[in-house]
Protein backbone atom coordinates (compact mmCIF):
# COMPACT_ATOMS: atom_id res chain seq x y z
CA UNK A 1 0.00 0.00 0.00
CA UNK A 2 1.68 3.30 -0.88
CA UNK A 3 1.29 6.72 1.37
CA UNK A 4 -1.88 7.79 -1.37
CA UNK A 5 -3.46 4.82 -0.19
CA UNK A 6 -2.91 4.88 3.45
CA UNK A 7 -3.69 8.41 3.75
CA UNK A 8 -7.65 7.47 1.93
CA UNK A 9 -7.80 4.17 3.89
CA UNK A 10 -7.31 6.62 7.38
CA UNK A 11 -9.32 9.54 6.25
CA UNK A 12 -11.76 6.94 5.21
CA UNK A 13 -11.80 4.86 8.72
CA UNK A 14 -12.22 8.34 10.52
CA UNK A 15 -15.25 9.66 8.22
CA UNK A 16 -16.17 7.25 6.14
CA UNK A 17 -16.10 7.28 2.11
CA UNK A 18 -17.20 10.83 1.11
CA UNK A 19 -13.69 11.56 3.31
CA UNK A 20 -12.84 14.75 1.55
CA UNK A 21 -14.10 17.91 2.82
CA UNK A 22 -13.94 16.88 6.67
CA UNK A 23 -10.32 15.68 5.90
CA UNK A 24 -9.50 19.35 4.67
CA UNK A 25 -10.98 20.64 7.68
CA UNK A 26 -9.41 18.38 9.96
CA UNK A 27 -5.77 19.61 8.45
CA UNK A 28 -6.51 22.68 7.51
CA UNK A 29 -5.61 22.46 3.74
CA UNK A 30 -7.33 22.99 0.39
CA UNK A 31 -10.35 20.70 -0.29
CA UNK A 32 -9.36 20.55 -3.59
CA UNK A 33 -5.76 19.74 -2.67
CA UNK A 34 -7.11 16.83 -0.49
CA UNK A 35 -9.37 15.63 -3.00
CA UNK A 36 -5.99 14.72 -4.90
CA UNK A 37 -3.94 13.66 -2.19
CA UNK A 38 -7.05 11.12 -2.26
CA UNK A 39 -6.95 10.45 -5.68
CA UNK A 40 -3.48 9.63 -6.17
CA UNK A 41 -3.07 12.94 -8.16
CA UNK A 42 -0.73 14.67 -5.81
CA UNK A 43 1.83 13.00 -3.66
CA UNK A 44 1.33 14.00 -0.21
CA UNK A 45 3.90 16.08 2.07
CA UNK A 46 5.69 14.09 5.10
CA UNK A 47 4.71 16.73 7.68
CA UNK A 48 0.81 16.37 6.11
CA UNK A 49 1.04 11.77 6.16
CA UNK A 50 2.92 12.44 9.87
CA UNK A 51 -0.05 14.73 10.96
CA UNK A 52 -2.89 12.64 9.40
CA UNK A 53 -1.02 9.81 11.43
CA UNK A 54 -1.28 11.34 14.33
CA UNK A 55 -5.07 12.05 14.08
CA UNK A 56 -5.88 8.33 13.08
CA UNK A 57 -4.06 6.78 16.05
CA UNK A 58 -5.81 9.53 18.25
CA UNK A 59 -9.28 8.62 16.57
CA UNK A 60 -8.85 4.76 17.31
CA UNK A 61 -7.80 5.53 21.19
CA UNK A 62 -10.52 8.17 21.64
CA UNK A 63 -13.40 5.31 20.14
CA UNK A 64 -11.80 2.12 21.15
CA UNK A 65 -15.50 0.42 20.30
CA UNK A 66 -14.43 1.44 16.92
CA UNK A 67 -10.92 -0.77 16.16
CA UNK A 68 -13.37 -3.59 15.59
CA UNK A 69 -15.54 -2.03 12.89
CA UNK A 70 -14.64 1.00 12.47
CA UNK A 71 -17.19 1.48 9.08
CA UNK A 72 -19.64 -0.42 11.10
CA UNK A 73 -19.95 1.16 14.21
CA UNK A 74 -19.07 4.93 13.44
CA UNK A 75 -21.57 7.44 12.89
CA UNK A 76 -22.25 11.11 12.33
CA UNK A 77 -22.38 11.87 15.57
CA UNK A 78 -19.05 10.06 16.54
CA UNK A 79 -17.29 11.94 13.67
CA UNK A 80 -18.25 15.27 14.22
CA UNK A 81 -17.21 14.68 18.14
CA UNK A 82 -14.03 13.86 17.17
CA UNK A 83 -13.33 16.73 15.04
CA UNK A 84 -14.71 18.98 17.24
CA UNK A 85 -12.35 16.74 20.25
CA UNK A 86 -9.05 17.80 17.92
CA UNK A 87 -10.16 21.36 17.39
CA UNK A 88 -10.59 21.70 21.26
CA UNK A 89 -7.28 19.82 22.04
CA UNK A 90 -5.19 20.62 19.25
CA UNK A 91 -2.08 18.23 18.61
CA UNK A 92 -2.95 14.40 19.53
CA UNK A 93 0.91 14.46 20.57
CA UNK A 94 -0.39 16.26 23.95
CA UNK A 95 -2.89 13.69 25.08
CA UNK A 96 -1.78 11.44 27.92
CA UNK A 97 -3.35 8.03 29.44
Amino acid sequence: MNTNEQFRAMAEEIFGEDCSRPTSRLLDANHRTVQRWLSGAFDIPDGIFAEMTRHHATYRCAFPKLQLSARAAATEVDREIYAVMIRKIGDPDNLTD
